[in-house]
């Protein structure tokens, strides 16, 4: 088993979390990075509403553009993030089952590029809870990966009771990944699992 994670903090945090359950070490890739919103980062949205207009016009309407200044393309996403997860999928053995922990804009792209989608059809998919997970599957001699599942058993912080996420964190790991003990090898095609960010 492999896990991979965002070199950004609340990736990393989240990779915690399966650090502990798995007892893997995640392998930090700044190419699952969320996107760069140049300078609407840190606008709350009614600040990027009311300070680029036309701008935040086209991101509810889902357009490439126009971007704010310094704010990265989906197309300039999709050519990072799409060959560090193929590259990470090709790195697990048959059977071998393989954890990234992406950001939510982030992880669309990835799946749409993984999958062979426009990478319009992938801004369809609803956004991830935080720390949900959708799963690639992909069999001997098969391509491409298989989208087998999409926005599984995310736990939002805000609806947790205060205390509680890592446990039922962990426990949705194990769920997942289909045992009692995290340490128990897990045979399966070879099979990817994306991580949202908390």
């Amino acid at each position: 088993m492999r896990l991979w994670s965002s070199d950004l903090t609340r990736a990393q945090q989240t990779a915690a979390y399966l650090e502990k359950a798995t007892g893997l070490t995640a392998e930090a890739d700044e190419r699952l990075r969320e996107f760069d919103l140049g300078a609407r980062s840190g606008l709350t949205r009614p600040e990027f509403a009311e300070r680029y207009p036309r701008e935040f016009a086209a991101w509810e309407a889902g357009a490439e553009g126009p971007l704010v200044p310094g704010e990265e393309t989906r197309t300039a996403v999709a050519a990072r993030v799409g060959p560090a997860v193929g590259e990470m999928l090709a790195a697990l053995a048959p059977g071998e089952t393989g954890l990234a922990v992406v950001h939510g804009a982030c992880l669309k792209v990835a799946l749409a590029v993984q999958l062979g989608w426009p990478l319009e059809q992938g801004w369809t998919l609803k956004g991830m809870d935080n720390g949900a997970w959708a799963v690639l599957v992909q069999g001997a001699g098969e391509e491409r990966p298989r989208l087998a599942a999409y926005k599984r058993d995310g736990v939002a912080r805000s609806h947790a009771p205060a205390g509680s996420t890592p446990t039922r964190f962990r426990d949705a790991c194990r769920r997942w990944l289909g045992c009692s003990s995290l340490s128990w090898p897990v045979r399966r095609p070879t099979t990817s699992g994306l991580w949202r960010s908390w």
